[in-house]
């Protein structure tokens, strides 16, 4: 079996064309420009200047990818959800479309934070959630501060729980060392309800380790 050759799949406002050549200064490990200019897939990913931090599941009826998509003026850390109906054409860019956006820097406020970073999405007991960290200025600027699940209403719709003020809110809560960098969490229906998330340990020549641990309840 031959492997898949790499791509870029998607891209955003702020994407240099000099990373479109292998021997540029920037010397990308990937050559070519992405496929799929993220901008084009609906007016309200338009203003999206950065995309980082993927996270994918797929199932029987699509390909997810949730993913954090960064705009600069006005700023907004937008988690936003796209979807590719199976069997998923991955790189033939009619077969994407935008589903919804799931967070913005108002949630996280709600729940005392500044933005939510690291987007990831998991199925477990026959639903579905998203991971994201919280991000503050503790312990230094744009810091992880753990993870918080939240259960989707629809992955279909790109819609989450809310509360009585139509806030989402997170149905786990993971975290790690009180008072430091942790967090970009990871769940996979195999490993039960045990969770991974990185860990920073600046006392260690490992400086970023993995851990595991149950993320606990919150309702």
């Amino acid at each position: 079996m031959k492997d898949a050759p790499e791509i870029k799949l998607f891209g955003a406002g702020l994407y240099d064309p000099v990373n479109n050549q292998a021997d540029s200064a920037t010397q990308p490990p990937v050559a070519g420009a992405p496929l799929i200019d993220i901008r084009d897939l609906s007016d309200e990913l338009s203003k999206c200047s950065v995309l980082s931090e993927p996270g994918w599941l797929s199932d029987d009826d699509a390909l997810y990818l949730a993913v954090l998509c960064v705009q600069l003026d006005p700023f907004e850390n937008r988690i936003v959800l796209l979807s590719c109906a199976q069997p998923c054409a991955v790189t033939n860019p009619p077969a994407w479309r935008y589903v919804n956006t799931l967070l913005l820097n108002a949630d996280a406020r709600a729940l005392g934070f500044e933005k939510f970073s690291a987007p990831d999405i998991f199925s477990i007991r026959g639903a579905y959630y998203l991971w994201v960290s919280p991000v503050t200025e503790s312990p230094f600027a744009d810091a992880y501060n753990g993870c918080r699940a939240f259960q989707f209403n629809s992955i279909v719709d790109g819609t989450l729980h809310t509360n009585t003020k139509n806030e989402p809110m997170p149905a786990m809560i993971l975290d790690g060392i009180p008072g430091t960098f942790n967090g970009a969490c990871a769940l996979h229906a195999a490993a039960g309800d045990q969770a991974f998330y990185s860990q920073l340990m600046l006392s260690s020549q490992d400086t970023f380790q993995v851990f595991r641990a149950s993320a606990k309840a919150c309702y």
